[in-house]
C-alpha cells in the first residue's frame, strides 16, 4: 500500500516547522512513506538554504499548489490560507493513500497509516472543541445545502464538556484514499469543489476559519463514506493535552514554538533529529534562518 505524506511550506514559519517535522518523520517512518511539500506558485521569496538542504536529505518533493499562479482567479470568496491545503488535497498523487499534515507538528513514533485506515476511506482525530453552529440546527443547514438529511454518526469532542457531536474533526492529519468507490472519485477533489461551494453560497452563520473542517464531513457523508474516528495518539495536541506519561503519540501537535520548547525533551529529541539531518553541521544555520519566528527565550533554555 504505497502513502503519500503532503504538507504546506509557505513562509519562514512554515519553513522552520518542515526543519524539524521532516527529520522526525524519516527517523520514525524511514523510507515506508513518500512525501511532498506544496508552495504557493505565486510565492516569490526563495527557500532558506536550510530549508532547502532539509528537504534534499529526507527526500521530499517540492511541487506548486493548483490554482495558485499569479494570474490565477482567487477560487475563495476572500483570503482563506487554511485552503491551501485543499488546494494541495485536490493534486493527483501516485499513491494509494495521502495523508495531510500540519507543518506544525513533529513524529514521536511509528505510525502505520494504512493499518489506522483499515477498510475505512476517510480517517481523522475528532475535534477537540466545538465551533460556531456546531448544533443539530446549524448541521441541518449546511447539510441541507448539499441535499443531504443528517448523519446518524455521532462522535464525542475530546476537550471541554466533552460535548456529542455531529462528526467534527481536527483537519490538522487527514488520512484518506486517493480514489473512493466504484466510480474511482478523488476525494481531494470533492473536498476541495463542496468546500469552494461552501464558502460562496452557505449563508447560515458559521466560523469562517473552520470551513474545512465543516466540510469534511460534508464531502465524506456526500460520498457515503463517513469519516472513521482515530485514536489522539495519531493527532495528539501537544497543547491543549499536554505530553502524556503513559502513552507515547504517534505525532504529536504543538501549535506553536513556545509550547515544542516548553516541554523540552520533546524540544530537544526535535532538534537532535534536525542536527543528524545536517551531518554534523551546526544548528546556528536553523537559529540564524528562523530566529525571528522560534521563539528565542524559551529555545534558549535548550541551545
Amino acid at each position: 500500500m504505497r502513502v503519500c505524506i503532503f504538507l504546506i511550506i509557505d513562509g519562514l514559519k512554515l519553513e522552520a516547522q518542515a526543519c524539524l517535522l521532516l527529520p522526525s518523520l524519516r527517523r520514525h517512518l524511514g523510507d515506508t512513506v513518500s512525501v511532498i511539500a506544496y508552495r504557493r506558485k505565486d510565492v516569490t521569496t526563495p527557500l532558506q538554504p536550510v530549508t532547502e538542504q532539509v528537504l534534499r536529505a529526507c527526500n521530499v518533493k517540492l511541487r506548486e499548489i493548483p490554482g495558485t499562479g499569479p494570474d490565477d482567479p482567487n477560487p475563495w470568496r476572500e483570503p482563506y490560507p487554511i485552503g491551501n491545503k485543499i488546494l494541495a488535497a485536490s493534486d493527483r498523487r501516485d499513491c494509494d493513500i495521502s495523508v495531510f499534515i500540519d507543518t506544525d507538528m513533529v513524529f514521536t513514533g511509528p505510525f502505520d497509516f494504512a493499518k489506522v485506515l483499515g477498510s475505512a476511506k476517510i480517517a481523522a482525530v475528532v475535534s477537540d472543541y466545538s465551533t460556531m453552529s456546531n448544533d443539530e440546527e446549524g448541521w441541518t443547514a449546511f447539510y441541507a445545502h448539499f441535499g443531504l438529511p443528517l448523519p446518524e454518526q455521532r462522535v464525542t469532542l475530546l476537550k471541554g464538556r466533552e460535548l456529542t457531536s455531529l462528526p467534527y474533526f481536527n483537519a490538522g492529519m487527514i488520512m484518506f484514499r486517493e480514489t473512493i468507490g466504484p466510480q474511482k472519485r478523488r476525494f481531494g477533489a470533492e473536498w476541495l469543489a463542496d468546500t469552494l461551494r461552501f464558502d460562496h453560497e452557505v449563508s447560515y452563520p458559521y466560523t469562517r476559519a473552520n470551513l474545512d473542517q465543516l466540510t469534511l464531513p460534508i464531502t465524506a457523508t456526500r460520498l457515503g463514506y463517513p469519516v472513521k474516528p482515530v485514536p489522539n495518539t495519531f493527532n495528539h495536541n501537544l497543547q491543549g493535552h499536554g505530553d502524556p506519561v503513559e502513552t507515547n503519540p504517534s505525532l504529536l501537535h504543538y501549535h506553536t514554538f513556545g509550547v515544542l520548547w516548553s516541554h523540552e525533551a520533546r524540544g530537544r529529541a526535535a532538534l537532535e533529529d534536525l542536527q543528524n539531518i545536517l551531518e554534523g553541521q551546526s544548528l546556528e544555520r536553523f537559529y540564524d534562518s528562523f530566529m525571528a519566528v522560534l521563539k528565542r527565550k524559551r529555545l534558549k533554555k535548550l541551545m
